[in-house]
């Protein structure tokens, strides 16, 4: 084909100029469809390279680039655009993939869009020892899983649950909130100050089979160390509450807890513990059930302000019967697939829980705003209530 079309005479005898594409494609129907079946086949004359295997071959390289780029972002590398061009034309250079690649900007660029990558703003940065460390844990976490199979393989019927600890400020509030377009400074109001930087711990518990524990650990931190002997302090069936000079839940508050609140007598235990920087990895609580805790506290803390309701949550009783009454709520039946899904995410379950919908959602959203079927309006949604509006005895105003 390249010999006909440059076998053209010359007004002087002379062979090499080349033939129209009107010649090319009558001689060449089946391969000369368009022009710029003609501009391949000069660019074959000028670098030896067949079309399609240079474009396989380039296709090649965008793909080794690809995975090489992989590998540096879960290093944590930082990378930019001329480090792109200089892999490129590494590998190239490596694989001899195209003579005259030069690994262009409009090359990176096409080559970002593709692969789908972009400028990311760093939000965090680790240490190399942490990414080790990450490594460890996943490989520990492995080595649970595989404890807890053959636990449950060798007692059949044994009931497995999952404790975690929470801290939470007295007052919470969202980081987010609606405001006038172009507008510079965004304040909210709050009731107090070193409410918003004071915490006490919650610890939930979940069973493996989806059920919540009946009752919830409250730590608290206290000037004197213990709970007030002179006052009463509001108390629930669902509440174990404790109190030290920090509100950190220590080794003795866990073991009362353990032995007033959680394990029945004559019981035989069987503890595994969650290896150290793998709670955020296996941690079922952690996966599923404490943001969205975090997020109906805040909810309520921000509906107190909007509504304009004479009512303080950040003192210990009023914060003690929020806890109380919100621990309630999650523990509906409606939520049975919710609190299995941290078991699934964390690698204890197999089977994904059937579809579901998650407190915060169901409670402050769509329906929220309706007459509860047992009391006066409220301000969320009563997780008790029959969706049809049939009375439920549990149901109580929230």
């Amino acid at each position: 084909m390249l010999e006909f079309y440059r076998s053209k005479d010359l007004e002087d005898g002379r062979r090499g100029a080349s033939q129209s594409f009107k010649r090319m494609q009558n001689r060449f129907r089946a391969h000369m469809k368009t022009e710029y079946d003609l501009t391949l086949l000069r660019k074959y004359e000028k670098t030896g390279v067949i079309p399609s295997e240079r474009y396989s071959a380039m296709r090649q390289l965008a793909s080794d680039v690809r995975a090489k780029l992989g590998e540096k972002m879960k290093k944590g590398v930082p990378i930019h655009d001329t480090d792109i061009r200089k892999i490129a034309l590494d590998l190239n250079k490596l694989n001899a993939a195209s003579g005259n690649f030069k690994a262009s900007a409009t090359w990176v660029s096409k080559w970002k869009v593709h692969h789908r990558i972009v400028s990311r703003k760093v939000t965090k940065f680790v240490t190399r020892k942490a990414t080790k460390d990450r490594e460890k844990a996943l490989k520990q976490i492995d080595e649970l899983r595989i404890k807890f199979l053959a636990v449950v393989r060798k007692n059949p019927g044994i009931v497995i649950i999952n404790a975690d600890q929470t801290g939470q400020v007295k007052e919470m509030h969202s980081t987010r909130t609606l405001a006038e377009e172009g507008s510079k400074d965004v304040v909210v109001e709050i009731e107090s100050k070193s409410a918003t930087t004071h915490s006490v711990t919650v610890l939930p518990t979940i069973y493996l089979d989806g059920r919540q524990h009946p009752i919830v650990y409250v730590h608290l931190g206290e000037p004197t160390g213990s709970l007030p002997a002179k006052k009463a302090v509001y108390g629930n069936k669902n509440l174990v509450i404790g109190a030290s000079k920090s509100h950190i839940m220590n080794r003795e508050a866990a073991a009362r807890y353990f032995k007033e609140g959680l394990v029945p007598k004559g019981h035989k235990v069987t503890i595994l513990n969650i290896p150290k920087g793998g709670t955020s990895l296996a941690q079922p609580l952690d996966l599923c059930y404490n943001q969205q805790w975090k997020c109906v506290m805040r909810r309520l803390n921000d509906a107190i302000l909007v509504h304009d309701i004479d009512f303080v949550l950040h003192t210990r009783d009023n914060l003690l019967r929020c806890i109380s009454q919100v621990y309630w709520a999650f523990g509906a039946p409606m939520f049975k697939e919710y609190r299995k899904y941290g078991w699934y995410r964390g690698g204890f379950l197999t089977t994904h829980p059937a579809p579901f919908v998650t407190p915060p959602k169901y409670m402050f959203g769509e329906g929220s705003e309706a007459d509860c079927p047992c009391s006066e309006p409220g301000l969320i949604r009563c997780p008790y209530s029959c969706n049809r509006g049939i009375r439920n005895k549990q149901c109580r105003r929230m």
